[in-house]
């Protein structure tokens, strides 16, 4: 069991940027995956999300096509590719972005905003005129720790069944939220399906090279443009 966590989490650490989509997921295996994601630990069971999930390759296609948020930029152009915009929100020059193909997978999962059952002080208080920010943050917080358990759940779970995962929150929410007929704002995308043996994991599986700016091509022009991969280097101390 414990060669099996770790094999799990190595594989969810690294996104799966492309998917045989030619297999369907066994209903029995949706079934638990979605029984691991509603049922994750919340602040006293309360309810923080909705959960919608997709295996209609049509959906699953124009969910993707909101995702063109994936920023192509180095340290030296970060302050010409984004703007931060008080009215406007984050900003960012859309010629230097593509599509997060990891949600372009068998079954996509969305995680959309909700505010059941509230049972803390602060949040109850959080719902009332006037909340204070701090009040309003608490409540913001609990829901993102909620779905951050949720999805951790769901994509360990995934790799133990023996599929690849990707998690997105970069999107276009107004499109999300109407592709996917929502009535609460979605805020997490999870891409579940089966590994592409014929492809390496971080080709994206649509865009050729000759799509993307000059510079940050990484191969011949037809193709498949390569997502760059990245290290973290967390810090632990056991007392």
């Amino acid at each position: 069991m414990k060669k099996e966590l770790e094999h799990a989490v190595n594989i969810t650490q690294r996104a799966q940027r492309n998917y045989d989509l030619t297999k369907n997921i066994p209903d029995d295996d949706l079934k638990t995956l979605i029984n691991v994601a509603i049922n994750s630990p919340s602040k006293q069971n309360e309810t923080h999300f909705k959960l919608k999930v997709f295996t209609d390759k049509k959906i699953i296609e124009k969910i993707h096509e909101t995702t063109k948020r994936f920023a192509l930029f180095t340290e030296k152009y970060v302050d010409k590719m984004f703007k931060d915009d008080e009215k406007k929100g984050f900003l960012s020059n859309d010629k230097y972005n593509v599509t997060n193909s990891q949600i372009l997978a068998n079954v996509v999962f969305v995680y959309c905003k909700d505010e059941d059952n509230l049972r803390g002080g602060t949040h109850r208080f959080a719902k009332k005129d006037g909340a204070s920010k701090l009040v309003l943050d608490t409540l913001l917080e609990q829901k993102s720790y909620s779905m951050g358990i949720s999805t951790g759940q769901l994509t360990l779970s995934a790799a133990m069944l023996g599929y690849r995962t990707g998690i997105c929150s970069a999107f276009e929410g107004d499109k999300l939220q109407e592709i996917i007929s929502s009535d609460t704002e979605p805020k997490l995308i999870v891409g579940i399906g089966y590994n592409n043996e014929n492809m390496d994991r971080r080709l994206h599986p649509t865009l050729k090279n000759k799509d993307v700016p000059e510079a940050y091509r990484n191969g011949d022009d037809e193709s498949n443009w390569r997502f760059p991969s990245f290290e973290k280097n967390i810090k632990v101390t056991i007392d």
